[in-house]
């Protein structure tokens, strides 16, 4: 008789246990943006071989590589390929991003006129 109880608890506490983390990852869902507080908007890659690539939205930055999104596609591109990502549309002041020795650095654009 034992056992049946031991078997039921065993139940239970495994129904409880994939509720709890059914639970935990609906509140750790990925936002759309890789930085929410900050309405980054569409960018502009520029590569260092001369190369543009417009209308991205970056979606993760990886130890050595960025994932960005265009044209409802995936894509990912090496941090050392990359001079820099503008942000004009960014709110609340247009961003730049720029890649000093492999690190991402976030900077307020300025424009010179």
């Amino acid at each position: 008789m034992l056992k049946y109880i031991y078997s039921g608890l065993f139940k239970i506490l495994r129904s409880f246990i994939v509720c709890f983390v059914c639970i935990m990852q609906m509140q750790f869902v990925q936002s759309d943006d890789i930085f929410p507080s900050l309405n980054l908007g569409k960018g502009i890659i520029y590569l260092k071989e001369k190369r543009v690539i417009k209308n991205i939205r970056l979606k993760e930055i990886k130890t050595y590589w960025i994932i960005y999104q265009k044209d409802e596609s995936l894509h990912d591109r090496m941090m050392d390929e990359i001079v820099r990502i503008e942000f004009p549309d960014a709110k609340p002041e247009p961003l730049i991003m720029e890649f000093e020795n492999n690190k991402p650095v976030l900077k307020i654009m300025t424009f010179i006129k």
